[in-house]
């Protein structure tokens, strides 16, 4: 959906695998795509986030993954206002402007609070960190904006599913 190529993610912290994923997903385009992270080292700093932003936009980015709890809403805000496209992230954000919000990326914390609740209570509940994701049904994508057409969306779709049974990002270009 990028017209100038320049892709960017305004991240709360470096080890979050969202950020990961967003960058492989770009990197099935190859030369095309350029993936532009910036790290606000904080969940919340939406003055951090907003520069960035405006930095990222000089550099030609005109679509943004802000995936920070307390900046990612105004971020979105600032992409709409500019006529840019962005990617939600925690819930669906389509409803912060359907022609901007490409899909989003869902967390369903309610499951993900069931799911442990579970392996606490089976007795098999690890100890450390512990990693939940689309294959775990703690992940989805929100809805997809009209402006995404049919074909990509389709190919976006059978990618998740793919990565859902086998655990592998894709390989093979989406476009």
């Amino acid at each position: 959906m990028s017209e100038t190529g320049e892709i960017g993610a305004i991240a709360a912290f470096p080890w979050q695998p969202e950020i990961e994923g967003y960058q492989a997903g770009a990197a099935l385009y190859g030369e095309n795509i350029n993936t532009h992270v910036s790290y606000v080292e904080d969940w919340y700093d939406s003055e951090l986030a907003l520069s960035y932003f405006d930095k990222l936009k000089k550099q030609g980015v005109d679509v943004f993954y802000p995936a920070g709890d307390g900046y990612h809403v105004q971020v979105i805000e600032e992409a709409r206002s500019e006529g840019l496209y962005a990617i939600g992230f925690v819930g669906d954000q389509s409803d912060l402007g359907e022609s901007t919000v490409l899909t989003s990326t869902v967390q369903h914390v309610d499951y993900l609070y069931e799911l442990i609740a579970t392996q606490f209570y089976q007795n098999e509940l690890t100890t450390g960190n512990l990693s939940f994701d689309f294959e775990d049904g703690v992940i989805s994508l929100g809805e997809f904006s009209s402006k995404v057409p049919d074909d990509l969306r389709m190919k976006f779709e059978q990618a998740v599913q793919t990565y859902i049974e086998t655990g592998e990002l894709p390989t093979e270009p989406i476009m």
